[in-house]
């Protein structure tokens, strides 16, 4: 197993915005054509940028540490932490819901149920997004995966509740 990988985790920019870009490239090579190329090279700078603008997470097990980065213009901007300050893996489940509306007002709605690989703090207080799966076993096996290969615990979710928290709800 490799000790430094990078991954990619989304896209920085939702579906549309990474559509939007693809549509710009298209239109500044239109626009390159025809001798516009003031306005095609900057369609071109704008839908690279929202085309190809990721984040990722960046690891360096030599050194024990992580960069949780957005990538713009193939450049990383994070910044490194230590996987002292993020023991732990695990796995959520996360429920997406969205409702669009057709013709006369017809609302149809979509139900995703997804399964969320985070990276957690002591007091498990703090995520960082690592990965999306849409079954169990692909995330789980994943989680193991990726705390064997960073040394970090694979863990059930279970935050830090203060004295001050249990006191008020009793």
């Amino acid at each position: 197993m490799k000790n430094n990988f990078d991954q990619f985790v989304e896209q920085k920019y939702p579906p549309a915005g990474v559509f939007l870009g693809y549509f710009f490239i298209g239109l500044s090579v239109l626009l390159f054509s025809t001798q516009y190329l003031f306005s095609g090279a900057t369609l071109l700078i704008i839908g690279v940028y929202l085309a190809f603008s990721i984040i990722g997470i960046q690891v360096e097990k030599s050194k024990n540490r992580f960069k949780y980065y957005n990538r713009h213009f193939w450049v990383k901007q994070g910044e490194w932490k230590s996987f002292k300050d993020f023991p732990d893996v695990c796995v959520l489940l996360t429920n997406l819901k969205g409702t669009s509306y057709y013709g006369a007002g017809i609302p149809i709605t979509t139900k995703n149920r997804l399964f969320v690989v985070f990276l957690l703090n002591e007091t498990h207080r703090e995520k960082l997004l690592i990965k999306e799966f849409k079954t169990e076993e692909m995330a789980i096996l994943y989680a193991k995966d990726f705390a064997e290969r960073t040394g970090t615990n694979f863990t059930v979710f279970s935050p830090y509740i203060s004295e001050a928290t249990l006191s008020r709800r009793r």
